[in-house]
């Protein structure tokens, strides 16, 4: 937004790709308990973009369309992740397994696009947790 102008996002994607490297260990015994944990950097590139509905500011409490447009912004970010599986093996040497997971990425926005991401003040940040059956032959 600036003095004379409001811009409305809408159809807004956030996509990120991560290219990364990870160290770990796994353990495991024979009961079948399986344990691993991994961690380390990565390079992700943050795209967003979104379709831009413009009004002018007529009065302090008054709008006028003026038109649309569209902005876009990518920008790569360094990072890191750590991933932890724990794992039950049967006697087949199939697993089954719980994973979890947390990843960030350094972001600071700089406040020159009407996108979300470019004025968010912290870092990019996030979680996921999974079940799994590996089929190990």
């Amino acid at each position: 937004m600036t003095a004379t102008t409001l811009d409305d996002p809408h159809e807004s994607t956030l996509q990120a790709i991560e290219i990364g490297a990870r160290a770990g260990q796994r353990y495991g015994d024979r009961s079948g308990f399986r344990f691993d944990w991994m961690l380390g950097p990565t390079l992700a590139h943050v795209h967003e973009s979104a379709k831009m509905s413009v009004y002018a500011v007529v009065t302090p409490d008054s709008l006028e369309f003026i038109g649309y447009r569209d902005d876009a912004l990518g920008r790569w970010a360094g990072g890191g992740e750590v991933r932890a599986n724990l794992g039950w093996g049967d006697r087949s040497g199939n697993e089954w397994g719980l994973h979890l997971g947390a990843f960030m990425f350094a972001w600071e926005g700089h406040e020159e696009h009407s996108l979300a991401t470019d004025f968010i003040r912290s870092n990019i940040h996030g979680w996921d947790i999974s079940l799994s059956y590996s089929i190990l032959r």
